[in-house]
């Protein structure tokens, strides 16, 4: 089964640097990932394509494939976290 918590520390790893932000890391049936950033300034779609890309390196799908989704957070979505609440606040 596809470990959350590897997810999680492989996205905080790769958004070190970054101003981006982990918003959550879901992992549903058939092991479909989905990876959600968020960034005070938006996100760009090539910080997406760079995440999806480390993460696809970081894990071995010969042992375990995976559907991955690499995603900013959406303004329909419910907030997860104070900072969010905040970007968006007023």
């Amino acid at each position: 089964m596809i470990e959350k918590a590897a997810f999680t520390y492989h996205v905080e790893e790769f958004l070190k640097e970054s101003s981006s932000y982990l918003v959550d890391v879901i992992i549903a049936a058939g092991n479909k990932v989905t990876v959600e950033i968020d960034n005070d300034n938006g996100v760009h779609i090539e910080e997406c394509v760079e995440l999806s890309r480390y993460l696809e390196s970081q894990f071995n799908r010969d042992e375990e494939d995976f559907e991955l989704i690499v995603t900013s957070f959406g303004l329909t979505s419910p907030f997860k976290s104070l900072r969010q609440y905040k970007k968006y606040e007023g």
